[in-house]
């Protein structure tokens, strides 16, 4: 090279004109905030103030012609408590909303989603100032506060609302709406604690007329058991089984029961124990109290969930020996499936009821303990994938599961839908849904290290993600999808063309099925067993039926 430093020269003299040029531009042609981050920038924390010239810019994303009653709307919203400045949060909801068009929807179709969501908006604000108003007029000392929070929710469902939830779609009919509509509430709370939520009452009301049906009339020989708190506190479990224990429990000692929805811990109801879609149990009884010192419970090494938690009120103490009340049943709660197997493993539980048979982890620690463990079928249920209701993917097949979690498949126009790529969602390993998503589907699949997902730490986890994240999968048990959580917001997936229901549970066509087993050591207490084998009895099967849960009755 004959002039090395004329090169050199020549690069800086390159390297200082691009950079004013990009000076210049950036003065001159400023790159555009998004309507989120204009909001923050300029820190509007209320309506007023904000210009015509304001909201142009922040409502970019919508028609000129509804842009000026948007905002009236929003002023509407505003006046109905102003101490909550709730205008300016749901503008952050539409900013939030028109940003970014749902990549899971047809895009050709954008602008008649964007009409037809403006319109639903409308009606949909007019009926929770509505329902704002009723509060206020019911209650005038009402907290602003908390009316309003309440009044994030729609007032009532129509009919076809009604049909659509039913049939698994989105309870609006395009993404814009639906996914506007739950941005306040989803902010406030999960569709799990959403009582106050007409849409997640709706899907209870519907449980329970599915449930109802199924009740049976006796269960002599369980009472003749005679069951005390002691036999009971020896049990433990997978979490969408802890339904099933209760309801014996409650069977056993001849207390009536039946569901509620969350949020309803506190709500007593004459007798009654009464289960819900969670982990809270509201019940009523006498409960006798004994002294600490005169109290024997063996503690689990898995701390136990307990609905006190909420409040500073001490756990109570419970006679061993005593029968059990709807009081002590309202604490009794299952450390799900790997701390439960490790608990009856050690000796801290005599009996399970498991969504699974133990994993590899669990038969190693059964060897070191010197521990053998039975496993006795008694229902069975369905593993399901589920989806956010506003993916238009309705199918998968087996191996398009597979390749998901496998990492090939990442985006959804190769599965059916439209834009957008695939979250997967994945539990931690020993988890119950973990080990029947490896025994099941993944089987010898390999999956790459750097594999893209999210780890979920517990069912209830799931669904808080998938209520907003339209580009999610994730799996669990039927059980607990349809009659635990009764989520709005989310639906399952058809896997080769089959729909996971208690019908295809029945009758053996859903491909994905699996066995739930009563888990005892061998050579264990005599009333361990004496549940396993009631259980298997038919009247035990009758009861498994009430709950929900599709018999075993020695089939495959």
């Amino acid at each position: 090279m004959k002039h090395p430093k004329r090169f050199l020269y020549l690069g800086i003299v390159l390297l200082i004109c691009g950079a004013a040029a990009f000076f210049v531009r950036q003065q001159i042609f400023p790159p555009k905030m998004s309507p989120s981050e204009y909001l923050l920038k300029h820190n509007i924390q209320t309506l007023e103030g904000l210009t015509e010239k304001h909201f142009e810019f922040l409502l970019s994303g919508v028609p000129k012609k509804h842009r000026k009653g948007m905002v009236e709307k929003l002023t509407d919203i505003d006046k109905m408590s102003p101490a909550m400045k709730q205008g300016i949060n749901e503008l952050y909801g539409i900013v939030y909303c028109y940003k970014d068009y749902p990549p899971v929807y047809d895009p050709g179709r954008k602008s008649e989603y964007i009409e037809k969501s403006v319109a639903e908006w409308y009606q949909y604000t007019d009926d929770r100032i509505e329902k704002f108003k009723n509060w206020r007029e019911k209650d005038p000392k009402t907290r602003e506060s908390e009316s309003l929070v309440r009044s994030l929710y729609l007032f009532q469902l129509s009919e076809q609302q009604k049909e659509r939830l039913r049939n698994g779609k989105p309870m609006f009919d395009n993404p814009y709406i639906g996914f506007l509509a739950n941005i306040s509430s989803a902010s406030w709370e999960s569709a799990l604690w959403g009582h106050s939520d007409p849409v997640q009452a709706y899907m209870f009301e519907r449980r329970n007329e599915e449930l109802a049906p199924l009740k049976v009339d006796a269960t002599p020989n369980l009472v003749q058991l005679n069951l005390t708190i002691g036999d009971i506190e020896r049990w433990d479990g997978s979490t969408s089984l802890q339904p099933v224990a209760r309801i014996i429990a409650a069977r056993a000692a001849e207390i009536p029961w039946k569901w509620r929805p969350p949020g309803s811990f506190h709500q007593r109801d004459g007798s009654e124990i009464v289960l819900t879609d969670h982990y809270l149990w509201a019940v009523d009884d006498e409960v006798a109290i004994v002294p600490e010192e005169n109290y024997n419970r063996l503690y689990t090494r898995f701390p136990s969930y307990h609905p006190n938690a909420l409040s500073a009120s001490p756990l109570p103490k419970y006679a061993p020996g005593f029968r059990p009340t709807s009081e002590f049943l309202n604490y009794f709660k299952f450390n799900q499936t790997h701390g439960a197997f490790v608990n009856v493993i050690e000796g801290h539980r005599d009996l399970m009821f498991a969504t699974r048979r133990p994993s590899p982890d669990e038969l190693k620690l059964a060897k070191e303990k010197n521990v053998e463990l039975e496993c006795t079928p008694f229902a069975r249920d369905a593993f399901v994938f589920i989806v956010n209701r506003h993916n238009p993917v309705r199918n998968l097949t087996l191996q398009q599961v597979r390749d998901i979690f496998a990492g090939k498949i990442t985006k959804w126009k190769r599965a059916g839908g439209f834009a957008g790529t695939v979250h997967p969602l994945i539990r931690d390993r020993n988890s119950g849904s973990e080990e029947l998503m490896r025994e099941l589907v993944m089987k010898n699949v390999l999956v790459p290290a750097n594999f893209r997902h999210q780890l979920i730490s517990g069912m209830s986890g799931l669904f808080d993600v998938l209520e907003k994240d339209m580009e999610g999968i994730g799996y669990t048990i039927l059980y607990y999808d349809r009659y635990m959580v009764c989520n709005p917001h989310t639906r399952t997936l058809l896997i080769d063309g089959i729909e996971p229901s208690p019908q295809t549970v029945a009758d053996g066509t859903y491909p994905l099925l699996y066995e739930c087993v009563a888990v005892t050591r061998k050579g264990g207490p005599k009333r361990a067993q004496d549940i396993v084998d009631y259980l298997v009895s038919e009247e035990g099967q009758a009861v498994i039926r009430e709950t929900g849960y599709c018999p075993w009755l020695g089939g495959k």
